[in-house]
């Protein structure tokens, strides 16, 4: 692959909180909302507004 990546945001990605769902805390889940955590701090630290996360759990029987 040549050339280069180009990634581009909405700004209302760059002036506001994201809004996170995370469905299920299970095996994936559990592993994400850590790593969650550790963006929202990033972007905290860079002056973004962060994140705002919900978490859901779901079971079907």
């Amino acid at each position: 692959m040549t050339g280069v990546i180009r990634h581009a945001l909405p700004s209302r990605m760059l002036e506001r909180s994201w809004s996170v769902i995370v469905v299920g805390a299970g095996g994936i889940g559990s592993a994400l909302l850590p790593s969650l955590a550790r963006l929202h701090h990033a972007m905290l630290e860079l002056g973004h507004p962060g994140t705002s996360t919900a978490q859901s759990t779901m079971t079907t029987r």
